[in-house]
Order: C-alpha cells, then sequence, then structure tokens
C-alpha cells in the first residue's frame, strides 16, 4: 500500500455533527472532533454553508438496508456531502487553490462540520455574487442534472426535452441548465403550486400533473 502524506495538525479540535445510529430521532450528535488531515494534494476548508440531499436522509435513515452495510454507525462517521467555504489550508502538491478562496464542493463524507478536506479537483472557485447558501446547494444537484441531460438525454442544441419533477432540487436545475446551456424547447412537469417558480426557471410549458387523468 502507498504511503501517504499527511500535513501536522496537533491538538486542533472542531466541531461536528456525527451520525450515532440510524433512524429519524437522536442519530445525530453534534461533538468535538479533530480536525482532518491533509494528504497530499488535498485542501482544508472553513465550512460556511451545507445542503442536504436525499442521500444525506438514506445515510441517516438507513434505507434501503443496503445503506447499513456502507455507512458504519459505530464509529460515528461526520454525515453531509455538498459544502461551500473558504480555504484555510492547501497540503502537499497542491497549485490552483490558495488559502482565502472562496469554493464550493462535494465529497464522501464529513461536510456537517467545521471544516472538511477536500481533493483540490474536488473544489471548485465561486463565481462573484454567489453566496456560500446557494453555492452548497449546486454541486449533487447540478451534477446529477447535467449528467442527465448530456449523457442520459444526450441533449443538443435546439432540442425538446421534458423534465418531470421540475421543482425539485435536479429538476429545477436542470430546466435551467437545458435553457441556457442547450437552449432546449423546456416542457416541465410539477405540481400546479409550483408552476410560477419553474417558469421563473425558463420553462416553455408546465404540466400540472395533479390535473392530468390517467
Amino acid at each position: 500500500m502507498a504511503s501517504e502524506t499527511l500535513t501536522p495538525n496537533p491538538g486542533t479540535m472542531m466541531r461536528a455533527v456525527v451520525q450515532a445510529g440510524f433512524g429519524d430521532d437522536g442519530t445525530y450528535e453534534v461533538q468535538s472532533v479533530p480536525k482532518p488531515g491533509l494528504k497530499d494534494g488535498e485542501v482544508l476548508v472553513q465550512v460556511k454553508a451545507v445542503s442536504i440531499n436525499k442521500g444525506d436522509w438514506h445515510s441517516r435513515v438507513g434505507e434501503p438496508g443496503m445503506v447499513k452495510m456502507a455507512v458504519d454507525v459505530k464509529a460515528k462517521p461526520i454525515p453531509g456531502h455538498d459544502y461551500a467555504g473558504v480555504v484555510v489550508e492547501v497540503g502537499p502538491g497542491v497549485e490552483g487553490v490558495e488559502a482565502g478562496d472562496e469554493v464550493f464542493g462535494m465529497c464522501d463524507r464529513g461536510a456537517f462540520a467545521e471544516f472538511v478536506a477536500a481533493r483540490e479537483t474536488d473544489v471548485v472557485s465561486m463565481p462573484a455574487g454567489v453566496t456560500f447558501e446557494d453555492a452548497a446547494a449546486l454541486a449533487s444537484a447540478g451534477m446529477t442534472a447535467i449528467q442527465a441531460l448530456r449523457a442520459g438525454a444526450k441533449l443538443e442544441a435546439g432540442d425538446k426535452v421534458c423534465i418531470v419533477g421540475a421543482s425539485g432540487g435536479v429538476g429545477s436545475f436542470a430546466v435551467q441548465l437545458a435553457k441556457t446551456v442547450f437552449d432546449a424547447d423546456v416542457t416541465a412537469v410539477c405540481s400546479g403550486r409550483n408552476a410560477a417558480v419553474v417558469r421563473s426557471l425558463g420553462a416553455d410549458d408546465v404540466i400540472d400533473y395533479t390535473e392530468v387523468k390517467a
């Protein structure tokens, strides 16, 4: 096994949410844990905002059952995937990111903490004018949306596309990306109460699924 270089970080602690079990209540606890050291090519980000996705819920409640095989609650792992914050330290071999950079990204686990260690290649500089809260909500949902349009639907410029669940996390990004990246003719499917929001995101037509008869 190849050795890994860690940047010393002795005696430093941080607050973090840890998962002590599966279920809706009493499974998350705030504890003081060691701040992560940095491997080669990693940066340390002071977390300013996080987002919660469906995957986080699955990990917390342990459903479907296979999730319990992937999450070792006896080790009290730190949950969370999507975050935004400020780089406070860079590890060996990092060249494109500097301390003080405002970034957002996605990690395997560990975002629900004051600090997260991330690969340099897994963080992106925040555009000017974007808040930490907005940036933290982007990574998982936005990446899923663009992959669905490019790799799944193989969307091309000017195509017509129907986006089901258009007011959800992935769907709302898909509507915007379909219009801005592909200049597509977008038909969105959502409930009537969300129709105005979906239209404001760029949908050309909106279908209220609550009024469609089978």
